[in-house]
């Protein structure tokens, strides 16, 4: 049996063909954008980790001091003036502005953390002068940068 192709069918015929392939285009182009927007997403968060990374990187860690305070309301010089440090200053879990002097109220042990905001390149004289130091801990400072280390307790 011969079915007659009329003109009226052939143009239902080419009506469905485009809409079936602009609908697919549509599709195509829909994946597209979804894997264009994922990998975007994963490349943000890649760098976003690559960031954090290296951020974290340049801090130059901390050296953690002990002291001997003798007397109440002691002034004690912490580090050597001749350093041009970026530093913060934490005095018995107490957070100071950078200086290089501190009046220590209380006789007895006290703690004092310089944590290092970028990698030093010296810790030339870092020490000098310094009276009441009993105790210093490196074990958190990143030394890897340093060159000089000349007359860091005298």
């Amino acid at each position: 049996m011969e079915e007659n192709f009329s003109l009226e069918n052939m143009d239902n015929l080419i009506i469905k063909d485009r809409n079936y392939y602009c609908k697919r285009r549509k599709k195509i182009f829909l994946i597209l954008l979804i894997l264009i927007i994922i990998i975007a997403v994963i490349t943000g968060i890649v760098f976003l980790i690559l960031f954090l990374i290296e951020t974290f990187r340049k801090k130059g860690g901390k050296i953690i001091c002990q002291y001997n305070i003798l007397n109440n309301n002691e002034n004690i010089h912490l580090i050597n003036i001749a350093n041009d440090i970026d530093y913060n200053l934490i005095i018995d879990d107490i957070e100071y502005s950078q200086n290089t002097y501190h009046v220590f109220e209380k006789a007895g042990i006290h703690q004092v953390i310089f944590h290092f905001k970028d990698k030093l390149g010296s810790l030339k004289g870092f020490f000098e002068n310094i009276k009441n130091l009993i105790e210093v801990d490196f074990s958190q400072f990143e030394a890897e940068n340093i060159e000089s280390m000349e007359k860091l307790f005298s």
